[in-house]
């Protein structure tokens, strides 16, 4: 290995881009690939990969590198120390791509190499019925939640009593907010259903909805918490919070509270389904509560710890992860679940100034560097170097 190779090797996992210039990486990928070399400052030397690039037999990897690296952007390379996992799938990804990334995933597992955020954090956090689980087990406030096995189970014990007047169905599996929808029954008892984008009135065109979906898996029901809503234009809307919290050593660091503004006719406010960012300081402004923000933080990041730990407790290897929360009228936090794949490229394209003000865009370069930071210290610590 050349010498310029002596630094340990942190692989990026993460897909193709179809039309990408250079075939490989979009513009925002390439860019986070020269972020995170540039962070590095030759601590770890820093490249991407997918599946299609493993020279198993050799065990060797074609690695994409930095546009600034000296030996140029395309290097065969062994194994890396430590992977960071940012290769994501869709729900409609074709089975085979899905196939083709476990294996890659358990192959690398079975080597031992070391991981920010290994297979075994994912399959934890991507089904929401074992983080309900592990919430309830660490006295972790969270709102009531039953797993149904079908559609006649669901109706039978829950759907179309009177006595509930909002909540959730959320696949088990789900990600990015796809297939939630949000349930509520007027002073009239009329039953409606939004969520995708689409609104659903009536038992009729809500259960032939709600077949097609437990044809595909398994649903929780998550009872509704009503939250206090943020005046808009006359009106109000809903929100709730996204935490981002790393461990770039050995304790954890809540790096950033994010408000999020629900996306009309969506069940949630991901971002990914239309939802709005928002700095936590202006939400305040927006906000008629008996609570300040300041004290709302302390609540926010003392939850944020404790859900960490008890995390950490199930699979140690989890160092980077981003929590959905949403309040009470009270401002009491229930955390609605864990990603293990928070959103960097959100913070990379606010950081370059994309919609967001000049003010804010200071905020936004400080926090996306800081990140990269962690991450990069997180891949020296898995080695046990700093």
């Amino acid at each position: 290995m050349s010498k310029l190779f002596s630094s340990p090797l942190l692989g990026v996992f993460i897909a193709r881009d179809s039309g990408a210039k250079n075939a490989y990486f979009c513009t925002e990928k390439s860019q986070l690939l020269d972020d995170l070399s540039r962070v590095s400052d030759r601590r770890m030397n820093i490249f991407a990969f997918g599946p299609e690039d493993i020279l198993w037999d050799e065990k060797k990897i074609l690695g994409w590198f930095p546009r600034n690296h000296a030996e140029g952007s395309v290097q065969k390379v062994d194994f890396p120390a430590v992977i960071y996992d940012r290769f994501f799938l869709s729900h409609d990804s074709n089975k085979a791509n899905k196939i083709l990334v476990k294996q890659t995933r358990d192959r690398f597992l079975d080597l031992g190499l070391r991981w920010i955020n290994s297979p075994a954090v994912f399959r934890v956090t991507r089904d929401k019925w074992m983080m309900n689980t592990i919430f309830v087990q660490n006295v972790i406030s969270t709102p009531k939640t039953e797993l149904f096995l079908n559609l006649a189970q669901l109706q039978d014990a829950f759907l179309f009593k009177k006595d509930e007047q909002a909540f959730f169905l959320k696949p088990r599996y789900g990600m990015k907010g796809k297939g939630i929808f949000r349930l509520a029954r007027d002073f009239n008892g009329h039953l409606s259903m939004r969520g995708e984008g689409r609104r659903f009135e009536g038992e009729v065109a809500i259960l032939d909805t709600l077949r097609e979906c437990f044809a595909v898996e398994e649903y929780l029901i998550q009872h509704a918490i009503s939250p206090p809503r943020l005046k808009q234009d006359g009106s109000t809307v809903p929100f709730d919070v996204r935490i981002l919290i790393q461990r770039p050593k050995e304790d954890w660091e809540v790096v950033h509270l994010l408000g999020r503004q629900g996306g009309k006719d969506q069940a949630t406010s991901n971002i990914s389904g239309g939802g709005e960012p928002l700095l936590f300081d202006q939400i305040g402004a927006r906000l008629d509560w008996p609570i300040s923000m300041s004290e709302l933080s302390v609540r926010l990041e003392k939850m944020a710890l404790s859900a960490a730990v008890a995390l950490q407790k199930e699979v140690p290897e989890v160092r980077d992860i981003g929590l959905d929360v949403i309040l009470d009228q009270q401002g009491t936090p229930y955390l609605l679940e864990m990603n293990a794949k928070p959103m960097l490229f959100f913070y990379q394209a606010k950081a370059q100034g994309n919609g967001v003000s000049p003010k804010d865009k200071e905020i936004f370069v400080t926090l996306y560097w800081h990140i990269l930071e962690n991450l990069v210290q997180a891949a020296r610590s898995e080695l046990h170097l700093d």
